[in-house]
């Protein structure tokens, strides 16, 4: 499972164990949505403006994006996690 917010982070966690296994940097900007694969070989999110301020604090300057991120064993495993 992976969780993101207006922060610009996302963490990927054990749902069983209820464990985060990896915590990742900010990606300049919130991440508005995120997903894995069906296979759970990449992670896609979008990192852009999430209006939660209304129009008049959105900017122009900041882009929409769509970034890809090759989901490692040891970032989505628990048992490479722990190691």
């Amino acid at each position: 499972m992976a969780t993101a917010g207006a922060d610009g982070t996302f963490s990927f966690w054990e749902v069983k164990a209820h464990r985060r296994l990896k915590a990742f940097s900010a990606v300049g900007g919130a991440v508005t949505a995120c997903a894995f694969d069906r296979t759970g070989d990449w992670f896609a999110y979008a990192v852009g403006y999430d209006w939660s301020k209304g129009f008049a604090h959105s900017k122009p300057e900041c882009p929409t994006r769509l970034m890809l991120h090759p989901a490692a064993a040891a970032e989505v495993t628990f048992e490479t996690a722990r190691k």
